[in-house]
């Protein structure tokens, strides 16, 4: 049921009140005091004079809630529970107007404003006058500022027009409101208007911490369409936009002229971005930074800028010798009918290319690298649940610092997190995190890649090197502890299809890497563990066309494989101690080499060195 409480500040006689004036609420002794400093006429403030306590606390408490009101100064605490909190802290005095809103832990009450607690921040705003619509730091009659959480959602609006809003999971607990003001009269607040909700339905299951990322926007939305170059900002969708303004896209590189080949230029550009006419243009500009690649367009090769001097890509680095065509990623400004606007323009017109929502910025928001800066507040032992279907990924899914988290699928033919042709191929990267049960980090789904022959794309910068982290692996362990990855297929990755690094007690089960047309020239093997302490990988398989390196245990101490399937893959144990290849199994198959660069005729079938 939902529960209001409005506080008419303005009909309130000015003068003392006395402690729990207001129904369903907690307060100190309270003053209303009338003043004109920002405002046409005077209007009346409620504050605590002391500045000590809260203006206002709730007796009753929700998940799903909101507050409404204006202070030039002061902070509104929503689930409040043992200390804990979102706050939204105001300050119109600071420039263009300030928001600040993060979770608050360790607050108690009998202390000034911000003396207390630890204020970790989520979300900040100091150009209010800018962003939000009918702000003023100046004139503030009529003004109102809504602070809410309803379910993963957090939110702010302006008069009534919401100008901020993200999902976060580290505060959901069922709490109080509560009004904070520094004890000035001029800080003080006007009208109130508290509301509790009745939770909103989601598909989560939060008492046992299983988030379904469908409640944080996870989607898989595709269509075609068309871009020209008379308006490589507009996207023209062959039926309905399956999108909404504000979401990111990817848009498919293949319905390009050059039909997104190796050495063509696709909808988002190229790798690498610089190019030359001919080598005459090339060698002629000495003012790139070091390192700098840049592509030729009349032969299509690449070169780079090292110490002052243009130097060609040797042909055997098959990936990088060639300039590839990118991906247009791109964010939906506006919608008018079957076209989307875009925040940025096609490099190349397209016909009919595939476009994918993206879900890599939610997933990265709840657990990417930025994320780590939030450890102290981070629950451990966090379920995130891929329903049933295909989502498509921009970059890197990772995982950075987290104790016993967890990523589930619905079964590897039900759920596939995949990379479309043109995005840096896709991989499920654990870094630096740990696990103290034995629940699987990644378990049931197909993550797939594209390291094919056409429509690959890697982890290159204008300036990065071409080798280790620029071949996107599969799912990967990083400087991880205890983690366990059991029934996933990875697809067409580049290399470490499943894979554990600097890492300690790390396991894979039943896991598979199949590729399309395999490898071009050797990167590394597809199971890899290396510098690890134990660990392994029990009934993997890698199955392949063309002969490929299969399963490696390199540098590390106490690692196995157990019965390993190789279909034109093979072994490998080199600088390792206390080593098992236990069971191996390894079939090749007639003409499957494909040359020697891609894979010698040398090699053994089991390398032990």
């Amino acid at each position: 049921m939902t529960i209001r409480r409005t506080i008419s500040i303005s009909t309130l006689p000015a003068g003392p009140l006395p402690p729990n004036t207001f129904e369903g609420c907690v307060s100190p002794p309270l003053s209303v005091s009338p003043l004109a400093y920002w405002t046409a006429r005077p209007e009346k403030y409620l504050l605590d004079p002391a500045g000590l306590s809260p203006v206002v606390l709730t007796t009753n408490t929700s998940r799903d809630q909101e507050v409404s009101t204006y202070a030039r100064k002061g902070i509104a605490l929503l689930r409040l529970v043992d200390g804990k909190a979102v706050y939204f802290e105001h300050n119109a005095d600071s420039g263009a107007g300030m928001l600040d809103i993060g979770i608050l832990a360790g607050w108690e009450t009998g202390h000034a404003l911000r003396a207390s607690g630890t204020y970790t921040s989520l979300y900040r705003n100091d150009r209010l006058t800018e962003t939000a619509p009918g702000y003023s730091s100046g004139d503030t009659t009529g003004l109102a500022l809504t602070f809410g959480v309803e379910g993963f959602d957090v939110y702010a609006r302006c008069n009534g027009v919401e100008f901020a809003r993200f999902k976060t999971l580290l505060h959901l607990a069922p709490g109080a409101v509560a009004l904070l003001s520094s004890g000035n009269a001029g800080y003080g607040f006007r009208d109130i208007e508290i509301v509790l909700r009745d939770d909103a339905k989601i598909f989560s299951d939060t008492p046992n911490r299983s988030f379904d990322l469908r409640d944080f926007g996870l989607s898989g939305a595709s269509g075609s369409g068309s871009i020209s170059m008379d308006a490589p900002d507009v996207l023209v969708m062959s039926g309905a936009v399956p999108f909404a303004v504000g979401d990111t896209i990817i848009v498919e590189i293949g319905g390009e002229a050059g039909g997104g080949a190796r050495g063509a230029t696709g909808v988002g550009g190229t790798w690498p971005a610089l190019s030359y006419d001919n080598a005459e243009a090339m060698t002629a500009d000495a003012s790139q930074p070091d390192k700098t690649w840049a592509w030729r367009r009349d032969t299509g090769g690449v070169s780079r800028f090292v110490s002052g001097v243009w130097t060609p890509v040797d042909p055997s680095n098959w990936y990088v010798a060639v300039v590839w065509p990118k991906a247009l990623v791109a964010k939906i400004i506006a919608i008018d009918g079957q076209r989307a606007r875009l925040d940025s323009a096609a490099r190349a017109a397209t016909r009919d290319a595939r476009v994918y929502f993206d879900n890599w910025p939610l997933f990265d928001a709840l657990c990417g690298e930025r994320t780590s800066g939030f450890f102290s507040l981070t629950p451990p032992d966090v379920e995130l649940v891929f329903p049933a279907g295909a989502f498509a990924f921009s970059a890197s899914a990772n995982i950075f610092s987290k104790i016993d988290w967890r990523v589930r699928g619905q079964g590897r033919e039900r759920t596939t997190i995949f990379s479309p042709r043109g995005a840096p191929s896709q991989q499920m990267r654990f870094h630096q995190c740990s696990s103290t049960t034995e629940k699987p980090a990644a378990s049931a789904f197909s993550l797939h890649g594209n390291a094919r022959f056409a429509g690959f794309a890697l982890n290159m910068t204008e300036t990065s090197d071409g080798r280790g982290q620029a071949y996107p692996c599969g799912v990967s362990m990083s400087r991880c502890t205890g983690l366990v990855v059991r029934d996933v297929l990875v697809r067409d990755s580049f290399q470490g299809a499943v894979s554990a690094e600097r890492s300690t007690d790390c396991w894979a089960y039943n896991c598979a890497c199949v590729m399309t047309e395999g490898l071009k020239r050797y990167i590394q093997w597809q199971f890899q563990w290396s510098d690890c302490t134990r660990g392994g990988f029990v009934d993997c398989s890698v199955t392949s066309p063309i002969l490929t390196a299969g399963f490696e245990i390199f540098r590390s101490t106490g690692t196995s494989m157990t019965r390993p399937v190789g279909i034109n893959a093979t072994l490998s144990a080199n600088s390792s101690g206390a080593w098992l290849i236990d069971e191996p199994s390894v079939a090749i198959e007639a003409n499957s080499q494909l040359d020697t660069l891609s894979f010698s005729e040398r090699n053994p079938i089991v390398n032990v060195n």
